[in-house]
């Protein structure tokens, strides 16, 4: 027994050594570093900020734009200028077919400002599809149209006063402006018209008549 004393202590060692080994290394192994999330889809960084990477809905950037003497004459009398339409087509946050028409409809949204106030354009643009989606060789521009907004917010009690008996106040507005007018309980006003002078004009009415 006495000449396996020290055989057994030193298998006792080894064995305890190989426990401790199994245990204590991987805390002490360098973690591999997380690999990184990637970027969130849909913009693009650059210096001027973000902006929507291309709508795959869009009309490709090879396929060149037809514009018809019908679309041309639209733009001049929607004011629209070439590049809005262009956007849009490119770069729609909508897309909705027009079987009666064969084509597409294509709408995007253009904000610019007139002293301190925002007018947004939301502009509309068909295409024809009546040689199938998407199209080879040329993409026809049919039509465009535009309509403009801008909202103005009011105090919570003044909403009554300004709606008036019945609605009596919009109507009143509504028909003297040829504008469409839309009041939220929190006292958001929408103004809705063709062009931006009717919609500046009846924003400075409503202003006026809460005085």
């Amino acid at each position: 027994m006495s000449d396996w004393g020290p055989l057994y202590w030193l298998i006792a060692a080894l064995l305890v050594g190989v426990v401790l080994t199994s245990v204590v290394m991987p805390f002490l192994r360098p973690r591999p570093p997380k690999p990184k999330r990637p970027g969130k889809q849909g913009t693009v960084r650059s210096g001027a900020g973000s902006q929507r990477r291309r709508n795959p809905d869009g009309v490709p950037a090879s396929v060149p734009l037809v514009l018809t003497k019908h679309v041309k004459q639209r733009m001049t009398q929607r004011d629209i200028p070439e590049a809005w339409l262009r956007g849009t087509v490119a770069n729609p946050v909508r897309v909705t077919p027009d079987t009666k028409e064969r084509s597409r409809c294509f709408e995007q949204v253009f904000d610019d400002t007139h002293g301190n106030i925002t007018v947004r354009h939301t502009v509309k643009v068909w295409v024809s599809d009546a040689d199938g989606w998407p199209p080879r060789k040329e993409a026809v521009v049919k039509s465009t149209a535009a309509q403009r907004s801008a909202a103005i917010r009011i105090r919570g009690d003044q909403v009554g006063e300004f709606i008036g008996k019945g609605g009596s106040g919009i109507r009143r507005l509504e028909s003297s402006t040829g504008s469409k007018i839309h009041v939220d309980d929190d006292g958001r006003i929408l103004i809705t018209a063709d062009t931006v002078e009717t919609v500046l004009r009846t924003r400075a009415m409503v202003v006026a008549a809460l005085r």
